[in-house]
């Protein structure tokens, strides 16, 4: 089966989706459609074959590429790498640069409102081939011939995520045990493929990455520590190398420290916070600009309650977990609208193997569900925070209840 992509060019605004209205992109990407940047397809004679990307012979519902860019194709033939790269029966339409290229072949020019109307006829094609339903309003201006002006006015009603899970490039840190392993293995399950760091061989890393490839989906386990500054940004350009892309940041990796306030180190809260605060910030400050190039992206940060409640012995740990919060939302600010990111605040919801019977009773009895998590809740949030398209820069308290009591 062939894949359905949109293949955004990247104007002068430095936007990947500057090209196409809002409204095009969450029509199409609702039926399923990928998005990827032109330099993907075009950017060479022998097109790549990565994940998720055109090849010669590919489906192309909607494509647009800039002229004004001679590493994409070639200015005095503004055709021909096109027509090399997408011709066959199955493309549907190809946009270039204003230009409609029908059929592989010929070429009609349309005034910027035909165009529009091109691609959105295209969108909901797709949308009425995948079985979705939309609904349009028409809330324009009259024209002075008392018709309806319903350009721009489109706005149709999505029923299913923006972001699918499905087919997705996600990167977990600290995911080869414990939560990050059920992370990693959930949405795996559903269908993305996985990309989780590791801090060193002591953790079981193969048996996570031979988990996740008996799903049927690819996985790259790559070793991180986040002590060493520059290995953020190297794990996420491996990523990119090996997927052609990176969806979604989880930044699951932390450290638990506990000390009374006055016993604390230097070098504890140093680890403390290069852990569970540098870390997160690194990573997605190497991940932000692939997603903001390829016009979306996710990052969920792994906070806990320590950064809401007063935990006594865990100043160092606590002060990296509000850090983290306040990073969220500032983040959130910064890199909206195309990447959306939020935090996760789980309770208690996996045991140390040998913690004592008295400290389950504890979290049981301060809970209002008078029961501890599982790592299984904690996953199911990343779920939906990753498809819930209109979520950004909040907590999401996942706790049972506890923060209230």
């Amino acid at each position: 089966t062939m894949k359905t992509a949109i293949l955004l060019a990247k104007v002068g605004s430095g936007d990947p989706t500057a090209l196409v209205p809002r409204d095009i992109l969450r029509m199409a990407t609702t039926a399923g459609a990928l998005i990827m940047s032109a330099g993907d397809c075009l950017g060479s004679d022998e097109p790549r074959n990565d994940m998720g990307q055109l090849t010669p012979g590919s489906k192309a519902d909607i494509t647009l590429v800039d002229l004004n860019k001679p590493h994409i194709m070639p200015v005095h033939r503004p055709d021909s790498a096109l027509v090399y790269n997408c011709n066959g029966p199955d493309v549907h339409t190809v946009i270039v640069a204003g230009q409609v290229l029908l059929d592989a072949g010929r070429v009609t020019m349309l005034d910027e409102e035909a165009l529009l109307t091109e691609c959105r006829d295209a969108a909901r094609d797709l949308m009425k081939r995948a079985g979705i339903r939309s609904q349009r309003s028409e809330i324009g201006d009259r024209r002075s011939d008392g018709t309806r002006n319903t350009h721009h006015a489109h706005a149709p009603y999505i029923t299913q995520p923006t972001m699918n899970i499905n087919n997705r490039i996600i990167l977990i840190t600290g995911a080869a045990q414990r939560v990050g392993r059920v992370i990693a293995l959930t949405l795996a399950e559903r269908g993305a493929h996985i990309a989780f760091t590791y801090l060193d061989d002591s953790e079981p890393w193969r048996d996570t990455l031979a988990e996740i490839e008996a799903l049927g989906v690819q996985a790259l386990a790559l070793p991180l520590n986040v002590l060493h500054p520059e290995q953020p940004k190297q794990v996420v350009e491996q990523v990119v190398e090996r997927f052609g892309r990176v969806d979604v940041l989880v930044n699951n990796a932390s450290i638990w420290l506990t000390d009374p306030f006055l016993d604390i180190s230097y070098d504890a809260w140093r680890a403390a916070l290069d852990v569970n605060l540098t870390g997160p910030f690194l990573c997605s400050q190497a991940a932000a600009p692939h997603m903001l190039a390829q016009g979306e992206g996710v990052i969920i940060n792994i906070t806990d309650l320590s950064a809401f409640q007063t935990w006594p012995k865990y100043a160092h740990h606590a002060a990296s977990k509000a850090g983290l919060v306040a990073l969220t939302r500032v983040m959130a600010a910064e890199l909206a609208p195309t990447i959306r990111v939020n935090a996760i605040a789980p309770g208690t919801v996996l045991l140390p193997p040998n913690a004592p019977d008295a400290k389950r009773r504890w979290a049981e009895e301060n809970s209002l569900l008078k029961r501890i998590g599982s790592p299984e809740d904690v996953a199911k949030t990343v779920a939906f925070l990753i498809e819930m398209d209109f979520a950004t820069g909040a907590v999401y308290f996942m706790d049972g209840g506890r923060a209230l009591v």
